[in-house]
């Protein structure tokens, strides 16, 4: 078996502790984000992609080394020269799965939250990949970013319907047996129950090891509160406390289509109403304010230069993409 898998949603929205959770099993090993994978293709490579030089194989990695922003290709350096004498030739795969981590296990692949938006691209380039898309209530979720990144909780909506909605119209061009959307909630709550379901998609057996991820996660990450840590039931539904009559209100009419389209119950909203022009640039604003006067309350080290690091690296993702 080698299974490339790719797990999507939202930032904030659970794609973490399902990367977590999945590889707590033995047979699953997928790394960090890697948001330009897709940009692969602007190099030539594709689907029928083959090596059959180091040469090539090394131009494939330096190609990976600009795209690789946040260092989450593990085996980059990675020198060929044995297989490429054996097998002669090489997939894009299997240059791929070895440059991501010198971990052969039967799946592979990658966490990024961002690549719900290019789920095309990527099930055009892989067409075996398997894709698991994580779904988070978009009023958590906008609570989540205002609280950790001070960030414009109208504009997160907006950004969260639109994605959100992008990656499910993607799934519908793409063989049903290739996705799977699951809810962060029931993640939290019936926590066995959705790890049988990710195994009974990916094809292997159920392991015990995943209810117990935290045991297995390799480290905590600074600016992310419950990295690595035992699932917590109660973390959700917190904007019936923190959110007021009137921010909920406005959320859901942003979020209308897509809230309905992931069966998250409405509380005020009647219709849709996206978000205007006024409300989305003020939400740029805030959210260009919040990255150097707010950062992530939750990192250690929020300084200047630290927040000024992720503000380059937020342009070149809207660059790249």
């Amino acid at each position: 078996m080698n299974q490339l898998l790719f797990v999507c949603g939202f930032p904030g929205g659970g794609t973490d502790l399902t990367k977590n959770i999945l590889n707590a099993h033995p047979n699953i090993y997928l790394n960090g984000e890697m948001p330009f994978l897709q940009n692969i293709a602007k190099y030539g490579y594709g689907p029928n992609t083959r090596f059959s030089t180091i040469k090539e194989i090394k131009s494939f990695q330096n190609h990976l080394r600009d795209l690789n922003t946040w260092g989450n290709i593990e085996n980059i350096n990675n020198d060929f020269d044995s297989e490429l004498n054996i097998k002669k030739e090489l997939h894009l795969e299997e240059v791929l799965k070895t440059c991501f981590s010198n971990k052969s296990l039967p799946v592979w692949g990658n966490k990024t939250p961002q690549n719900t938006e290019h789920i095309t691209q990527l099930a055009n380039l892989f067409p075996s990949a398997h894709f698991i898309i994580v779904v988070r209530d978009v009023r958590d979720i906008c609570l989540s970013w205002n609280n950790k990144w001070g960030k414009d909780m109208y504009l997160c909506a907006h950004k969260w319907a639109m994605r959100m909605k992008t990656g499910w119209l993607a799934c519908q061009r793409i063989s049903p047996d290739r996705y799977l959307f699951l809810h962060y909630e029931k993640i939290l709550t019936n926590t066995e129950e959705v790890c049988r379901t990710m195994c009974d998609f990916i094809g292997i057996p159920f392991s015990e090891r995943m209810l117990e991820h935290h045991k297995y996660a390799n480290s905590l990450i600074d600016g992310k509160i419950n990295y690595g840590r035992e699932i917590l039931p109660e973390n959700r539904e917190k904007w019936r406390i923190q959110l007021s009559q009137k921010k909920i209100h406005r959320i859901e009419e942003i979020a209308y289509e897509s809230m309905n389209t992931f069966s998250y119950q409405i509380t005020f909203a009647s219709s849709p109403r996206p978000i205007i022009i006024s409300e989305k640039i003020l939400g740029y604003v805030r959210d260009f304010l919040a990255l150097f006067l707010v950062g992530n309350r939750a990192r250690q080290k929020n300084n200047i230069r630290t927040r000024a690091s992720v503000f380059i690296f937020e342009l070149r993702k809207r660059y790249r993409l």
